[in-house]
């Protein structure tokens, strides 16, 4: 008898998911750092809020193909939305469009990975950048209540993020789906890339790709602290600790 899914229960996990709700509760602190109003800084946390559910669903469904992460996805989308002006609307039509892209390319790099064709390592920075793009459809949201653009701070922010999940990631992700550590192993490793977290660290480690991956997620944190905003930096900060203390 197959397992019924709970799909209360989760939502009930989505919408406690501790990284996801720093992340909204960043947004509403920059909005609140930049305009010091309150109303303002509460109605993003809204609509930041959906808007990452909406995403997270949408990776559930890519994941795991059961239509009901689909519906969810949808029913969160319409009421996202009803908070929206029309023209915000269309201008998230089209970033999603956009950002479906990603989906292919994921399942393109999968397809060279399971034949074990060669992988390069642009090709790898390009997944990362392409697997943070959900980035660019939060900006549009914050355009509507802050002058400056964060995109690409928020771009970045969500890297960082994006390879340390990842790397928690690890085992579950094995030969199931893209996997940023996985991929940078596999460009010298092939077949041979392990299993086991432990065994992948340390051959992360002796293959100096910690330091490749350090080197480039300070690049991205150097950038972000340019904009002078202590929210956005500071979860930019707590995110790379965290990868550094992983990886040294």
């Amino acid at each position: 008898m197959a397992k019924r899914i709970n799909l209360k229960e989760i939502l009930r996990k989505i919408d406690n998911k501790k990284t996801a709700n720093e992340f909204i509760d960043m947004t509403s602190d920059v909005v609140l750092y930049l305009t010091k109003e309150k109303v303002k800084a509460k109605e993003v946390y809204e609509r930041i809020g959906l808007a990452v559910r909406y995403s997270l669903l949408l990776d559930y469904y890519s994941e795991t193909n059961k239509r009901f992460f689909y519906r969810e996805a949808q029913k969160t989308k319409k009421d996202l939305y009803k908070k929206l002006g029309k023209k915000t609307q269309i201008d998230l039509e089209k970033i999603e469009q956009e950002i479906i892209s990603f989906f292919e390319n994921e399942r393109n790099l999968m397809k060279k990975i399971r034949k074990g064709k060669n992988l390069s390592e642009k090709e790898v920075k390009k997944h990362i950048k392409m697997k943070a793009s959900d980035a660019i459809y939060y900006s549009r949201i914050l355009g509507d209540f802050i002058q400056k653009d964060l995109t690409k701070a928020l771009h970045e922010g969500n890297m960082i993020f994006d390879i340390g999940k990842d790397i928690s990631d690890y085992e579950e992700d094995y030969m199931k789906q893209p996997n940023i550590l996985y991929s940078y192993l596999f460009i010298s490793l092939k077949e041979k890339t392990p299993k086991g977290l432990n065994e992948a660290l340390g051959l992360t480690r002796e293959l100096g790709i910690n330091k490749k991956i350090l080197s480039l997620c300070n690049v991205f944190l150097q950038d972000i602290k340019r904009n002078r905003i202590p929210p956005l930096t500071n979860l930019a900060e707590k995110r790379y600790r965290k990868l550094k203390e992983i990886l040294k």
